[in-house]
């Protein structure tokens, strides 16, 4: 809300229609985390007697994740993506962290000894976590913090004692999707997106990861998780064989 055209109106001014046509970057989520900010601002100045009547604002409709990186996609973005996308993707990639989280990190907030990295706030009370510091993404933590003045990671070219904004990030996004031949429907989202979905195949706990994205609820991970199904058939393969042997052992029995 604060990068919109509505950040500097007064709030008697905002109607429903103009909350309607505000534009945000991003997922049908980002806007709706946009939106419920601002119904509980229009909310409050309600009950604190700033305005009469606080208009109705309507949410937009999220999209079920279905999209994810590949190695390949991953390796392909890579390749054609300038900093700090580059470093922005690989940390969303390996922590499940979103972009405007990544953005906000300072270096107090990289915990070295202990593999983790710890995001302070977010869009939910849950959003106060820790996430896992990979390797590689160590390794370019490290590169960022040699001769680091700032307390940020990513700090503002322009603005002097503030972090990068988000708008930047995602116009590199798009330039560098559209290099690389990746389909529209993938977006910079879609990293956090992966992550979920490799953590809950590799680990099979639903709740492990829901605490790792900051959720409030499953229902809300659940979106996140596209279906991996390649380890199905040699279950079905497993199931199978062990019938098979079943079968031959009870007729030796038999004869």
């Amino acid at each position: 809300v604060r990068e919109t055209a509505i950040a500097a109106w007064r709030m008697d001014r905002i109607t429903t229609a103009d909350a309607e046509t505000l534009q945000f970057p991003g997922s049908g989520s980002n806007a709706n985390c946009a939106l419920r900010t601002l119904r509980r601002m229009l909310s409050l100045a309600k009950d604190w007697g700033t305005i009469q009547s606080a208009p109705r604002i309507k949410l937009r409709k999220e999209k079920e994740r279905s999209v994810i990186f590949t190695p390949e996609r991953e390796k392909a973005l890579l390749d054609v993506a300038p900093q700090p996308l580059h470093d922005v993707f690989l940390i969303s990639q390996d922590s499940g962290l979103r972009p405007d989280e990544i953005i906000r990190l300072r270096w107090d907030h990289i915990l070295w000894d202990k593999h983790l990295i710890f995001n302070p706030d977010g869009k939910t009370d849950k959003s106060r976590r820790y996430v896992p510091l990979s390797d590689r993404v160590r390794t370019l933590l490290r590169a960022r913090a040699q001769g680091a003045t700032s307390e940020w990671v990513f700090p503002s070219p322009r603005r002097k004692g503030a972090h990068i904004t988000y708008s930047p990030i995602l116009k590199q996004f798009t330039k560098a999707r559209e290099d690389a031949g990746l389909p529209k429907e993938i977006v910079l989202y879609s990293a956090r997106h992966s992550f979920a979905t490799d953590m809950l195949d590799r680990t099979g706990n639903l709740i492990l990861v829901q605490q790792l994205l900051g959720h409030e609820s499953v229902t809300t991970t659940q979106k996140y998780l596209h279906p991996e199904l390649k380890g199905i058939a040699e279950v079905v393969n497993e199931r199978n064989a062990e019938r098979h042997t079943l079968r031959h052992s009870q007729g030796d029995a038999q004869s």
